[in-house]
This record gives C-alpha cells, structure tokens and sequence, in this order.
C-alpha cells in the first residue's frame, strides 16, 4: 500500500535538509528527508526504488576537509548499504562548490567498488550547488529551476530517461484504473461494492475456484488489461520518449547464448521459489516425472527409448553429445477456460524434453518431417535448454495424482499458448485422399 519514494535527500545540516526537501516538494515529488548523523545508520528502506539521492559531499566532520577520500568513502559506505540490485536506475546529485571534487569522488567509487557492486552505478553523478536553489543563510528559496536541472542532466542518458518516464506513466495509468474501479462500484447497488465488484471482475476472469484460491493473481488478471489500455492511451506518452534509440547500435549486435537465455527467461518462464512457490497444477507448470510413470502408457519400454525414438529423431542434433543431459519433464496443457473454471476430472500433461544447449552453438532445430514444437531458450535454474514437445505424448491425471507432482517452473502465457495451441492443431489437423496428376 505504501509505496517508497523516488526522491531522497541525506544530509548533515538540518537547515539546509529542510529547504532542499521543501524545494523538491514544491515541484510536486514527494521526498523523503534523511538527517545524517556518524552515530546512526541511513535507513536502507527509503531508497527501494529511488530515482535521484541529493547528498552533500562533506557528511564527515568538516573540520577535515582537507583529507576528502573520507567524505567519498562515507559515501561509497552509504550507498553499498541503501542501493539494492533490485531497485533499478537512479542519479547520484552531490551538494558541492567544487564540481572537481565531484570528479573525484566518481574516480574513487570506480575504482572498485562500481566493479564489485555494478547495481550501484547511478545513473550520472551531477555536481549541485545549494547556492542555486536556497539561500544558505535563511532556507529560503532562490530562483534556481532544480526539477530543469535534473531534467537536463538525465536527457545526457535519453534511453535511461525514458525508463523512468515509463515507471511514472505505469504509476499515471494504475491511479486511472483505481477512478475506473471507483467509478464503476459507485453503480453497483450492493452494500459492499468494491469487495463485490473485485470478486465479480475475478471471477470473470478466472473463474470460481481460481478466484477464491489466490485472490492476488486473480484480480490482477482482471485489472491488467484495464492497465495496459490506460498506458498505451497516455496523453502526455510522446514525453521523455523521442530520445528513447538515440544512439542504439546498428545493426544490432549479436546476441551471446548467455544473455539469449536470460532475455527469453525473463520473458517467457517463471522459476520456482520460495517467495511465490508454483502449484504443479498450475496452467504451464512444468513438472519432474514421477518415478513411478508406466512407460507403457505411451508404447515405449522406458524413458531412455523416448529419448532415443522421438526426442533424438525430431531434432536437429549430434544426440551421442547430448542423449545423457537430456531431462524428461510434463507441462500442464489444457484449455484456458477448463483452468479457469476449475474444471473437474481429468488434468492433461504433455511431456517435454529438456534438451540443453550448448556454449557456442546454434540453437536446436527440428527436422523437416517433424510435428514437433520447440522452445525458445530459456533457463529454469540448471542451465540454458530448450523445450522439445511431441504433440501426441499427452497423458491425464487426476488432480490429487498431479498435486504430487515436483514443478521445477512454469512457462508463461504467451509461450504456453503457443504449446497448446500446437498440441491441440495436431490433434485436430485434417487429412484428405487426393489424388494428383503426373502429367
């Protein structure tokens, strides 16, 4: 509910905190105000998400100015403890008259410890003179233009710039969906419209039984496309984002397997943790074998013999480099509305081969004969693979059976219906006698 904020200012002099805060205020950010002191740490949950840290150079005892590898080291300090890998890009604005010093301070933080702790890179570090912005005296105001200021150094670094303009747009069009929410419960006539159009708009969305077993991911279901219509129908969307390819390498260079992998991951799989653990019955939750499957079931003796006779003829591949890391998985299939609804009886698996792929090589191909699907390559903990999937190896378990099931992850929507919709195109392709003039 409490969302951190974007702006954070630390410094040692209250006077001055105040009037830097009451002037980034005035701009209409919300700022969060922190008073240094050596005794007390900086409280690392302010800066979660933060866009731009205003510090003062010198929060170390003054009286020492002339030793200023203490002031940067108090900084690197700060910043190692507060900038988490999580929090994404953020500008580093450092109260000086010297702008040398600011220079030096970046020499000093790049010597190593951008290199052993990259995520805290900011942005840019910008030299700032409170002169420009308050009277150092009184507190008061001057005539300086902070937000322009900013705005300048960040358009130095358009497509990072335009980032940030996205988050502000997704927070824009997320207080729109809530006036949408508001708007249409104040027309329901019931005396608890919100819970009861939340309910409605998640039950419509995944049905019943999935609605009142995880509330969260339902509801988000229902809201997502609410969201997404309002930030692709931004008034002001054209802002921050003219800039957003300028200087974008072209043509683009290759991609090494390493960040193919981790781009198609993020993208199409979600890995099974202990935060969010994955329900094996989960729509597109790929699952360990039991050890117990009768391979009969399919018309084969064992696992080794679907590797050999139809994972091995359906690729493009050197199979003796590859047959003894091949992993057997089943991927939760089905209709959308029959997991939605929560449908009783039968759940269906297709197995799927977990064909690794190699540093250097090209990604694995199918046959020209194949009915085949195969994956882009993705990574669900123990390496870059792809998925191989051979359409008519589906088999149905009942739920009990398969909430017994190990998941190692899921795939997401996008890709998932593209497996479904080649499991269910094969079963349903049609065949007719023709014949064919020679002649």
């Amino acid at each position: 509910m409490f969302t951190p904020p974007r702006f954070v200012v630390i410094d040692d002099n209250l006077n001055h905190l105040d009037a830097i805060v009451t002037t980034i205020q005035s701009l209409g950010s919300v700022c969060a105000r922190v008073h240094y002191t050596p005794e007390k740490d900086v409280p690392a949950e302010l800066f979660t998400a933060v866009r731009a840290v205003f510090i003062d150079l010198q929060l170390q005892d003054r009286s020492a100015s002339s030793d200023f590898n203490r002031h940067y080291a108090e900084i690197q300090r700060i910043l190692g403890k507060v900038i988490v890998p999580t929090g994404g890009p953020y500008i580093l604005a450092v109260w000086t008259d010297v702008p040398e010093r600011v220079t030096e301070l970046q020499a000093y933080l790049e010597a190593k410890f951008f290199i052993d702790m990259p995520y805290t890179r900011p942005i840019a570090i910008v030299p700032l003179s409170k002169t420009n912005y308050i009277n150092i005296g009184t507190g008061h105001q001057t005539a300086g233009n902070l937000l322009e200021d900013i705005r300048t150094h960040l358009s130095a670094h358009p497509a990072m710039s335009a980032l940030v303009q996205w988050e502000a747009e997704v927070y824009g069009a997320a207080s729109r969906v809530l006036a949408d929410i508001t708007s249409l419960a104040a027309e329901l006539e019931a005396t608890a419209p919100f819970p009861t159009l939340l309910k409605r708009l998640a039950v419509e969305a995944v049905g019943h039984a999935n609605a009142s077993e995880d509330p969260r991911t339902s509801v988000q279901a229902a809201l997502l496309p609410l969201l997404q219509d309002h930030l692709q129908n931004t008034a002001d969307a054209s802002v921050g984002w003219e800039r957003a390819f300028e200087s974008a390498v072209e043509p683009a260079p290759a991609l090494s397997k390493q960040q193919v992998g981790l781009l198609n991951t993020k993208l199409h799989v979600t890995k099974n943790d202990d935060t969010r653990p994955i329900s094996p019955l989960a729509w597109g939750a790929v699952n360990e074998l039991e050890m117990s499957l009768d391979w009969n079931e399919f018309g084969l003796v064992d696992e080794d013999e679907y590797r050999e006779y139809v994972v091995a003829k359906n690729l493009k591949i050197e199979w003796a480099k590859y047959k003894g890391n091949v992993k057997i998985a089943q991927i939760r299939i089905g209709a959308a509305c029959d997991y939605a609804q929560k449908t009783s009886g039968p759940v269906p698996y297709v197995l799927a081969a977990l064909v690794p792929v190699r540093d250097g090589a090209r990604p694995h191909e199918l046959t020209p004969k194949s009915t085949g699907w195969i994956s882009p390559e993705v990574d669900f903990g123990s390496g870059i693979v792809q998925l191989f999937v051979e359409p008519r190896f589906v088999r149905v378990r009942g739920e009990t059976t398969a909430a017994a099931f190990k998941p190692i992850g899921r795939i997401k929507e996008q890709l998932l219906l593209e497996l479904v919709s080649a499991v269910g195109h094969h079963s349903s392709r049609p065949g007719i006698v023709r014949f064919q003039a020679t002649g």
